[in-house]
Protein backbone atom coordinates (compact mmCIF):
# COMPACT_ATOMS: atom_id res chain seq x y z
CA UNK A 1 0.00 0.00 0.00
CA UNK A 2 1.23 3.42 -1.11
CA UNK A 3 -1.06 5.55 1.46
CA UNK A 4 -2.68 4.40 4.87
CA UNK A 5 -5.84 5.48 6.28
CA UNK A 6 -8.26 6.01 9.03
CA UNK A 7 -11.48 7.47 9.99
CA UNK A 8 -11.89 10.35 13.04
CA UNK A 9 -15.58 11.03 13.11
CA UNK A 10 -16.47 11.35 9.67
CA UNK A 11 -13.49 12.37 8.13
CA UNK A 12 -11.24 9.81 6.57
CA UNK A 13 -7.79 11.30 6.69
CA UNK A 14 -5.13 9.92 4.46
CA UNK A 15 -1.18 9.91 4.87
CA UNK A 16 1.00 8.89 2.30
CA UNK A 17 3.84 6.42 2.68
CA UNK A 18 6.74 7.53 0.76
CA UNK A 19 8.36 11.00 0.79
CA UNK A 20 9.13 11.37 -2.91
CA UNK A 21 6.80 10.73 -5.52
CA UNK A 22 8.57 10.05 -8.90
CA UNK A 23 8.29 6.47 -9.72
CA UNK A 24 5.27 6.02 -12.25
CA UNK A 25 4.25 2.74 -10.89
CA UNK A 26 4.32 4.27 -7.25
CA UNK A 27 1.95 7.02 -8.58
CA UNK A 28 -0.25 4.88 -10.81
CA UNK A 29 -0.55 2.76 -7.44
CA UNK A 30 -1.41 5.78 -4.89
CA UNK A 31 -4.14 6.83 -7.96
CA UNK A 32 -5.70 3.93 -7.39
CA UNK A 33 -5.72 3.61 -3.80
CA UNK A 34 -6.80 7.65 -3.48
CA UNK A 35 -9.58 6.61 -6.00
CA UNK A 36 -10.53 3.51 -4.22
CA UNK A 37 -10.76 5.78 -1.05
CA UNK A 38 -13.24 8.19 -2.02
CA UNK A 39 -15.82 5.48 -3.14
CA UNK A 40 -15.53 4.04 0.49
CA UNK A 41 -15.80 8.39 1.73
CA UNK A 42 -18.79 9.25 -0.51
CA UNK A 43 -20.40 11.75 1.09
CA UNK A 44 -18.29 12.15 3.82
CA UNK A 45 -14.63 14.29 4.26
CA UNK A 46 -11.38 13.41 3.26
CA UNK A 47 -7.97 14.71 4.24
CA UNK A 48 -5.28 14.48 2.77
CA UNK A 49 -1.92 15.05 4.83
CA UNK A 50 1.18 15.46 2.80
CA UNK A 51 3.57 15.74 6.26
CA UNK A 52 5.50 12.65 4.92
CA UNK A 53 6.01 14.46 1.59
CA UNK A 54 9.26 15.84 0.37
CA UNK A 55 8.46 15.82 -3.45
CA UNK A 56 6.25 15.13 -6.02
CA UNK A 57 6.46 15.00 -9.49
CA UNK A 58 3.28 16.76 -12.35
CA UNK A 59 2.55 13.18 -12.61
CA UNK A 60 1.12 13.32 -8.97
CA UNK A 61 0.10 16.63 -8.88
CA UNK A 62 -2.68 15.60 -12.04
CA UNK A 63 -3.57 12.67 -9.46
CA UNK A 64 -4.29 15.12 -6.96
CA UNK A 65 -6.38 16.90 -9.70
CA UNK A 66 -8.11 14.58 -10.97
CA UNK A 67 -9.12 13.23 -6.97
CA UNK A 68 -10.24 16.34 -6.58
CA UNK A 69 -12.77 16.94 -9.59
CA UNK A 70 -13.73 13.13 -8.46
CA UNK A 71 -14.65 14.11 -4.79
CA UNK A 72 -16.83 16.98 -5.92
CA UNK A 73 -18.60 14.66 -8.46
CA UNK A 74 -19.52 12.21 -5.53
CA UNK A 75 -20.27 14.44 -2.85
CA UNK A 76 -16.57 14.08 -1.03
CA UNK A 77 -15.23 17.00 0.96
CA UNK A 78 -11.43 17.24 0.32
CA UNK A 79 -9.25 18.95 2.24
CA UNK A 80 -5.40 19.30 2.29
CA UNK A 81 -2.43 20.25 4.62
CA UNK A 82 0.36 20.22 5.87
CA UNK A 83 2.13 20.89 2.41
CA UNK A 84 5.69 21.64 2.12
CA UNK A 85 7.39 25.25 0.85
CA UNK A 86 9.01 23.25 -2.07
CA UNK A 87 5.77 21.18 -3.46
CA UNK A 88 3.38 24.48 -2.06
CA UNK A 89 5.49 26.28 -4.77
CA UNK A 90 4.33 24.34 -7.60
CA UNK A 91 0.76 24.05 -6.28
CA UNK A 92 0.72 28.38 -6.60
CA UNK A 93 2.53 28.37 -9.75
CA UNK A 94 -0.27 25.98 -11.02
CA UNK A 95 -2.72 28.54 -9.24
CA UNK A 96 -3.99 24.50 -7.36
CA UNK A 97 -3.98 26.88 -3.79
CA UNK A 98 -6.95 28.85 -5.56
CA UNK A 99 -8.78 25.62 -6.91
CA UNK A 100 -7.77 23.10 -3.86
CA UNK A 101 -8.77 23.26 0.13
CA UNK A 102 -5.05 23.52 1.12
CA UNK A 103 -4.20 23.99 5.40
CA UNK A 104 -0.81 24.63 6.43
CA UNK A 105 -1.44 22.10 9.94
CA UNK A 106 -3.48 19.28 10.12
CA UNK A 107 -5.49 20.77 12.97
CA UNK A 108 -6.99 23.61 10.54
CA UNK A 109 -7.59 21.42 8.38
CA UNK A 110 -9.68 19.33 10.28
CA UNK A 111 -11.37 21.53 12.24
CA UNK A 112 -12.61 23.67 8.35
CA UNK A 113 -14.95 20.52 8.13
CA UNK A 114 -17.19 22.15 10.93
Amino acid sequence: MAVKSRTEGRVLIVEFEDSKMLDEAVINEVGNELMALVEQCEGKQMLLDFSAITFMSSSMIGKIVFLSKDCKAKGVDLRLCCINANVMEVFSLMNLDKVLSIYPNYEQAKESFG
